[in-house]
């Protein structure tokens, strides 16, 4: 079918040949409508009671839709709509699904109210029918819900979207699995959720393949869902898809990042020797990205802890050294990140017993985190935590040297960091004041 046939056709759908479909979607005619369809689109034919116009009209609704043009979508769907009402009546299947199909668009366009409106009747329409067409509205109306933060009300449509398509059509589930997900997670059930986000994941990826940007995503996304759970094992196989994306795509930055991830999922699961192999080549191509990149400073760290656990402490002490340098450079002297990273080589210094070395690092460090992440962090604690191990080192020591005065001014220095951080009772501080009071 030529496209002026196709006009034609889609025309005399209606008593004064779509003008005032037209006219609402700001068109000046149907020759304008179908522009930019592929010609494979006109190669159509009638269908049950749709016409080959009507067929015609549908496929350049979608199209319309597809770019974004929801004006124009909209006043085509209306017409669709006008054409099924007119043939079916307004309970019909068929004119609740492009009911449905006119309040989707609409939500899209920002009309809440009305598209919900438009969903819920349509949803109504259908009653207790589990055909796909109810599926698709179903989904549609989840979408609408979850817009408006009505999280209840959008599981329950996607429940149901879900249900639909796992009994009619399981390959077709990857999209409503993973908006179901989206909302039992938030609901906080987050074993149900993990399971629906892996199913869609499968789903997407047999029909898309790893490397396709919307499987990347839900690779992420899960990856970082799993980790949160403890789940090393069943994450390592998606930080291999994710590393197999990044080397499909050829950027270097991306290869690095995968390579990083990949080598911390493998040691997580005990492959050390493969994951010690990707971080050293995240960690060589990262120091050849950026003078210095951002990021290198955390692959220095891993870097250097897996060389501290296979006894190579002068390996170890210049990786972090240099991680040290390199976010002085990026952050400045004075920064947090500054003081996390010399916290962390006090305590590098204090496992091997050089302990003046570490009080060297350490005292300064909690200090500077005091100061600028405060006492209630987190990183504050851990770093206070390292320097009252030595703390408690060199009390002892004054102690066995019958060095009282040293001995107090420890115990007093020791007492005023554990009772601001750690709280006054806490059980490291009462055992501090003890000693003091003995």
């Amino acid at each position: 079918m030529t496209r002026d046939q196709a006009a034609t056709a889609i025309a005399s759908l209606f008593g004064d040949e779509g003008v005032s479909v037209l006219s609402a979607g700001q068109l000046t005619s149907w020759a304008q409508v179908l522009e930019g369809l592929p010609d494979a689109a006109f190669d159509v034919v009638a269908d049950g009671d749709r016409s080959v116009g009507e067929r015609l009209l549908e496929r350049a609704r979608d199209h319309q839709a597809r770019q974004g043009h929801l004006r124009q979508a909209i006043a085509l769907t209306r017409g669709i709509l006008r054409i099924r009402v007119a043939r079916h009546g307004e309970q019909h299947p068929a004119s609740l699904v492009e009911l449905g199909a006119l309040g989707a668009l609409a939500d899209r366009g920002g009309r809440g109210d009305e598209a919900l409106s438009m969903l819920q009747t349509a949803m109504q329409g259908f009653g207790n029918d589990q055909g796909m067409h109810v599926a698709v509205v179903a989904g549609n109306l989840g979408v609408a819900h979850l817009r408006r933060g009505q999280a209840d009300e959008a599981g329950a449509a996607f429940q149901r979207a879900y249900a639909i398509r796992k009994a009619l059509a399981p390959q077709s589930l990857g999209l409503v699995a993973s908006q179901l997900a989206q909302v039992r997670l938030q609901q906080g059930e987050r074993e149900e959720g993990t399971t629906l986000l892996q199913e869609s994941y499968r789903l997407v990826r047999e029909r898309r393949g790893p490397t396709h940007p919307s499987v990347v995503a839900r690779a992420e996304h899960l990856a970082r869902l799993l980790d949160s759970q403890q789940r090393y094992l069943e994450s390592e196989g998606l930080y291999r898809d994710l590393f197999a994306a990044a080397q499909a795509s050829g950027d270097a930055e991306r290869i690095a990042g995968g390579s990083f991830a990949l080598g911390a999922a493998l040691i997580r699961v005990r492959l050390d020797e493969e994951g010690f192999r990707h971080v050293k080549q995240s960690v060589d191509q990262t120091r050849r990205l950026g003078d210095p990149h951002p990021q290198l400073p955390q692959r220095l760290s891993l870097w250097a802890e897996l060389h501290f656990k296979r006894r190579r402490a002068e390996e170890a002490e210049g990786l972090m050294l240099e991680a040290l340098d390199a976010e002085t450079r990026l952050f400045g002297q004075q920064s947090p990140e500054v003081a996390v990273r010399t916290a962390a080589l006090g305590h590098l210094y204090a496992q091997q017993g050089r302990h003046a070395e570490a009080m060297g690092w350490l005292d300064p460090a909690v200090s500077l985190l005091r100061s600028s992440r405060g006492d209630k962090d987190v990183t504050t604690k851990t770093a206070v935590g390292y320097l009252l191990d030595l703390l408690d080192a060199e009390i002892a020591k004054a102690g066995e040297q019958r060095d009282r005065q040293l001995e107090r001014e420890l115990l007093s220095h020791a007492i005023e960091m554990s009772s601001a951080v750690l709280g006054k009772g806490d059980v490291r501080t009462n055992r501090l004041r003890d000693r003091l009071s003995r």
